[in-house]
């Protein structure tokens, strides 16, 4: 009866909340266009059954799950398992409920999609969501979690789901969202073209500028280094800024003992860590030295920068070559340029920290696109299977790779051979 009254009493109040949450929002991103192509597969009875989101805190998970919801209309529930904890409701009670109100079982006869926001709040939710998986052959469920920890992606669920990452704002989506000005797909998906065949990206340029009309288009973007989170749609300056450290302070002093044991005297060292690594160039770590600096083991050192990257905070790239790898550490950027501005702003190096800052946006976009990035001595960023690589800056002497397209992304408004704007690079993702 508990779970009966709970699923009833939601679904009266989900279309308000609905609305309060989605209010002045006008447009999708990339990822929730991704996620429904999942769902509309799931009713052509196609793909996986499970579609889990997972990215950083605060890039907008639940506001695209609820914009997802709002696609669907009919045939389903959305629910936040921190709510089904907080009263006390089994989510395999609330499943029966479902049946009980629907006077059939959900998503056994009929296709029913079943969206569990903040799943991990839930006891063992991973044998629940398999349990369901395997029981009701027409269920899908869409899963997200403010922590990426804590979606440690348990091997049952793993074989039975796919994935949507959710990045901070591209370059594409801040200008849509915060400036009303839409590059269309087709323009992007050319400039990509452009790029990937290693031809020079002029005509592409000229109808970017067009549609930016009086506005500058690297003004704008020196804007978004500083704001790329979605935060930055609704708050800005300071207030954004405080919000982006309050947000590392929950990945850390949250995140880390609840999902990944770790013990309270070391989470200090945790938040020095990522600091520190804000205000260092991103191919200067190595782990020796870390550990001498925060007094801790190499061990903990390598163990607190692995739940950064799982927690999406920052991302370790391997050199290029074999035996590159094996002598040269990992290169650490952050997966959100406007953290690294945020924990490292008011040392007076914020000019000293521009070409880490570029090399992170640069990193989050390719990130959309490719797997497999590496870096070495003669480029910040290589895509070894495309041939490409990518210099950030412009201002070291290039140095080419044999058999590779190399550009050299700049701050200047200009397109000079293989030398293109860094704007106009992230406008192909």
């Amino acid at each position: 009866m508990i779970a009966e009254n709970f699923a009833l009493k939601a679904a009266s109040e989900f279309p308000s909340f609905m609305e309060l949450r989605l209010r002045n929002i006008t447009h999708k991103r990339r990822f929730v266009f991704d996620l429904e192509k999942k769902i509309k597969n799931f009713m052509r009875e196609k793909g996986m059954r499970i579609a889990i989101l997972y990215g950083l805190r605060g890039t907008g998970k639940t506001v695209g799950m609820l914009q997802t919801a709002a696609m669907l209309r009919e045939n389903f529930f959305y629910v936040r398992g921190d709510e089904l904890a907080a009263r006390g409701v089994d989510l395999m009670d609330l499943v029966d409920a479902l049946d009980k109100i629907a006077r059939e079982k959900i998503g056994f006869d009929k296709r029913y999609v079943l969206l569990i926001d903040e799943v991990t709040y839930i006891d063992n939710w991973d044998l629940k969501i398999k349990v369901l998986h395997d029981k009701r052959p027409n269920l899908m469920l869409v899963l997200t979690s403010s922590s990426s920890l804590a979606l440690a992606f348990p091997p049952d669920i793993a074989r039975r789901s796919s994935t949507v990452m959710v990045p901070p704002l591209t370059f594409r989506e801040y200008l849509l969202l915060k400036h009303r000005i839409d590059i269309p797909d087709k323009l992007s998906k050319r400039l990509f073209g452009r790029i990937e065949k290693g031809e020079s990206p002029r005509e592409e340029f000229y109808e970017v500028l067009k549609l930016m009309g009086r506005k500058s288009a690297a003004g704008i973007f020196e804007d978004y280094l500083h704001a790329d989170m979605p935060l930055s749609l609704r708050v800005s300056g300071e207030e954004y800024l405080e919000g982006l450290k309050a947000m590392i302070k929950k990945v850390v002093y949250f995140d880390f003992p609840r999902y990944g044991k770790v013990e309270a005297s070391v989470l200090p060292k945790a938040e020095q860590m990522i600091f520190f690594l804000s205000q260092i160039p991103a191919d200067a770590v190595r782990i020796d030295k870390l550990a001498a600096y925060l007094n801790i083991s190499k061990e903990t050192v390598v163990k607190l920068l692995g739940m950064l990257e799982k927690s999406m905070v920052i991302s370790g790239l391997e050199a290029h070559g074999r035996r590159k790898a094996l002598r040269m550490p990992k290169k650490w950027v952050f997966t959100s340029p406007s953290i690294r501005y945020a924990l490292a702003r008011g040392l007076g190096i914020e000019s000293d920290l521009l070409g880490n800052i570029r090399e992170d946006v640069v990193y989050t976009h390719l990130s959309t696109a490719f797997s497999d990035i590496h870096y070495s001595h003669e480029a910040d960023f290589i895509i070894p299977d495309k041939k490409m690589a990518f210099e950030v800056g412009g201002k070291k002497r290039e140095r080419l790779l044999p058999g590779f397209t190399t550009y050299t992304l700049t701050s200047e408004e200009k397109i000079e051979g293989n030398r293109i704007p860094l704007f106009l690079f992230t406008l192909a993702f």
